[in-house]
């Protein structure tokens, strides 16, 4: 009888405990990255790539694929996702995903504000206008743009491919 009042008594406790939490949130400054292939000549038409990798992959990975189908025609910026994690517990092996499942408005929120920083800034560095740049993705990188792009687009990109 003790132990299971004691079990009582321990769960009414945390209960209590847990009540008394509050979910508190602050914004902190996160450095992301992009990686920017030139190719060896860059003219009024030159297109602009933005590509962005899988879920577990990574920009370097998604910037040689990207840069296959392109053969040194564009100018490609690979973007890396935000959240960073161990490929397994024995590697030392980095991979990079875009959203979490708790809390997902905020990831996609942060992912059209890395995009919409990768397309102006990549944009004016080399002159390249809207209607010559193109998002490639794959996988997970590309489920949190809308398939007309509308909400994400506006004056900085000319369409998304399927």
């Amino acid at each position: 009888m003790a132990v299971e009042t004691r079990a009582i008594i321990t769960a009414s406790y945390n209960r209590k405990k847990m009540d008394d939490i509050s979910d508190n949130c602050f914004s902190a400054r996160l450095d992301c990255h992009y990686w920017l292939l030139k190719p060896s000549t860059v003219d009024v038409h030159t297109p602009m790539v933005v590509t962005l990798h899988g879920f577990g992959a990574n920009p370097e990975s998604m910037l040689q694929l990207t840069a296959r189908l392109f053969a040194n025609s564009a100018v490609i910026a690979s973007v890396q996702g935000p959240n960073q994690f161990f490929l397994g517990p024995s590697t030392q092996e980095v991979g990079y995903g875009w959203i979490t499942s708790r809390r997902p408005a905020e990831s996609i929120r942060l992912h059209h504000e890395m995009l919409l920083y990768v397309l102006a800034d990549a944009g004016r560095k080399f002159n390249i206008p809207p209607e010559r740049r193109l998002l490639i993705g794959l996988s997970q990188s590309v489920s949190q743009v809308p398939s007309d792009g509308s909400r994400l687009i506006g004056p900085w990109l000319s369409r998304i491919l399927p």
